[in-house]
């Protein structure tokens, strides 16, 4: 049984893992011209987290003004209805997402990204001018984007 990853770079197969009843092994190969090899990047991960890094391990919090947080702070709203409100509490960003429970703290990338602390693969980027409030959000979870307009208060 055959489990890979794709890179990033030019599509072929970088890296498989072959499994047999009672053993395994990881090579590096490119299988060019292979159209159909499975993907299961969280498989892989969880196996072998020296083989893959864990989404946003390379992520670096930064301290920002309080000017550039209460930028960010409002109510968003995607295109299910569901509501993403973005909160200042004690000069800390927090994010709330109708249907979740409890809310999350964010930490900034940089004035426009902020992601989710803890292994979780979740960025949000915050989009508009810098003197004015984000005028809307991109939400990133596992790499799917999902746009969310500021609502009107």
């Amino acid at each position: 049984m055959y489990w890979g990853y794709f890179s990033q770079v030019n599509s072929q197969l970088a890296a498989i893992l072959i499994a047999a009843p009672s053993s395994f092994t990881v090579e590096r190969r490119v299988f060019a011209g292979e159209g159909h090899i499975s993907y299961y990047p969280l498989l892989i991960q969880a196996a072998f987290p020296w083989l893959v890094p864990p989404p946003g391990a390379d992520r670096r919090a930064m301290t920002l003004s309080p000017e550039a947080l209460q930028r960010v702070v409002g109510v968003y709203e995607l295109a299910d209805g569901r509501v993403v409100t973005v909160t200042l509490k004690a000069a800390k960003v927090f994010v709330q997402v109708t249907g979740l429970p409890g809310e999350s703290e964010l930490l900034a990338e940089s004035a426009q990204r902020f992601f989710l602390p803890g292994g979780y693969n979740v960025l949000m980027t915050f989009e508009g001018a810098m003197d004015a409030p984000a005028s809307s959000l991109i939400v990133s979870m596992n790499g799917t984007p999902l746009r969310a307009s500021r609502k009107v208060q």
